[in-house]
């Protein structure tokens, strides 16, 4: 009779060993799955180096030191429940023109390269999210088209703007409008960043 027990006893425990087992990989699964929906956004490697590169080469160093100060302010109002600055962002279409030229997104005359974006989108991003970017490009380059056509100044914001003729703006500034552009519409998953 005491043998009957044990051996019951013991198929219990296997049986709560195997459950146990069971449990553990069903989280372990779905912690994965969780975790590959997180990192399926996550900004791209080379978008961040160019961006690191960039900020390093282009930006002046004031505008970083105020960059900086700024951020740790910021921060120190947020931890106090204080109302916080608006961030200080440079705005210097050599950062920008730079970021481009990194990514290998330029024409031979310095303008974005519908082709080599969308070369780059395939590579770099999610589909469900490119798809988004896509038509964002789109928009973007018909714009920018538009203003070539038209000798109208090109604005990031895709409202039409009076400047003056698109000839007196300069590539570099070209470049930053796009930019601005390309990161209008941004869903949760941020890819292009403006300003």
């Amino acid at each position: 009779m005491f043998a009957l027990h044990e051996k019951r006893s013991s198929s219990r425990l296997i049986m709560l060993k195997k459950g146990i087992r069971s449990i553990f990989i069903f989280s372990v699964l779905i912690h994965n799955c969780f975790r590959y929906v997180d990192s399926a956004c996550e900004r791209s490697l080379s978008m961040m180096a160019a961006e690191d590169i960039c900020w390093s080469n282009k930006v002046k160093i004031v505008d970083r030191i105020q960059y900086t100060t700024k951020s740790v302010l910021n921060f120190a109002k947020e931890k106090l429940g204080l109302v916080k600055d608006e961030p200080f962002h440079p705005q210097q279409c050599d950062y920008y023109e730079c970021i481009f030229a990194e990514l290998k997104m330029l024409d031979p005359n310095g303008y974005p390269n519908y082709n080599k974006i969308v070369e780059w989108i395939d590579n770099n991003i999610i589909y469900n999210y490119a798809k988004t970017q896509y038509d964002t490009l789109k928009e973007c380059n018909a714009a920018l088209s538009q203003s070539v056509e038209s000798d109208t100044y090109f604005s990031g914001d895709l409202i039409p703007i009076n400047e003056g003729p698109q000839s007196l703006q300069n590539n570099c500034e070209v470049v930053r409008e796009f930019m601005k552009c390309l990161a209008l519409n941004a869903t949760e998953c941020i890819i292009f960043v403006y300003p």
